[in-house]
């Protein structure tokens, strides 16, 4: 069954000695719903805005971590000039799916809604996620446009679409039965008791492909034993097939997880900045 072990591996990985934000405003709240009230942490960069924005989606199998556990990616992310979402969403079992996915879009909304509050960039949006936190941004991705220009809460005439999308070690397929020959089968509590193959359906990335999703970087061991990396390989051949542009990174030897620790440095990182900085560099006066 689809785990996720390294719930707080981020937080465990040595700390870095890049410099920390120029601005943290923990703790904000942004939405309450079904009584819960969810909030999360913007940190932002040094220099003059506005700052393109990375999302960073904790995992945790859907049931477990906090938002806290990205932290370490922070500091590494704004001494590049990125500044930093970290939202937290609903957990099952107590709130079954789509409960965590409509949380994160609405933080999408939300930081749109108070870009100019923040320094934000809302045209320069990219999403970075481990394990749950892969799916998670997996769906930010290719789900079509939730704004909703009518609606009486500001925050929902946002746009929902964000520019590019950085999945580590998610799962693209999830299944109620075994279908495949490698796992895709989530903990049943994600869903409702009576939730049938449809539901899954609806929780799978590989569901809402289409050819106007933005550019993906998807990294996985090809060793992961949790989240096997076929998850990856499907997504990105189906993204690709679509014509979207798709890049995979493979870490050779790497499990669930594990070279976020062992090697925080890793090629796959290099790549990482690379293509956040490619696809939410500024835009040229008039475009």
């Amino acid at each position: 069954m689809l785990s996720a072990s390294l719930a707080l591996l981020l937080m465990q990985t040595p700390a870095s000695s890049v410099a920390p934000p120029a601005r943290e405003v923990p703790d904000v709240l942004y939405r309450t719903v079904d009584g819960v009230e969810l909030r999360l942490d913007v940190a932002v960069p040094a220099g003059a805005g506005p700052h393109p924005v990375v999302v960073l989606v904790h995992g945790g199998a859907w049931m477990h971590g906090r938002r806290q556990d990205m932290q370490e990616l922070v500091p590494r992310l704004a001494s590049h000039g990125f500044a930093c979402v970290s939202p937290s969403y609903r957990l099952a079992p107590a709130h079954v799916w789509p409960a965590q996915i409509e949380d994160c879009l609405y933080a999408v909304q939300f930081l749109r809604a108070h870009a100019a509050e923040y320094g934000l960039d809302p045209a320069r949006v990219g999403a970075l996620g481990p394990s749950a936190g892969g799916h998670l941004v997996m769906m930010l991705g290719v789900l079509d446009e939730r704004r909703a220009p009518d609606d009486p809460d500001p925050v929902r005439r946002q746009s929902t679409r964000i520019a590019c999308v950085v999945p580590y070690f998610g799962c693209s397929l999830l299944t109620r039965t075994r279908e495949r020959d490698f796992d895709t089968l989530p903990p049943p509590e994600l869903f409702a008791k009576d939730a049938d193959a449809a539901a899954y359906a609806s929780a799978s990335p590989l569901s809402f492909v289409t050819e106007d999703d933005p550019p993906f970087l998807l990294v996985h061991g090809d060793a992961d034993e949790d989240v096997p990396v076929q998850h990856s390989r499907l997504l990105h051949a189906a993204l690709r097939a679509a014509g979207v542009a798709s890049e995979l990174v493979e870490v050779p030897g790497g499990g669930h997880g594990d070279f976020l620790f062992t090697d925080p440095d890793g090629a796959y990182w290099t790549r990482t900045l690379a293509f956040l900085e490619a696809n939410l560099a500024p835009r040229a006066p008039g475009k």
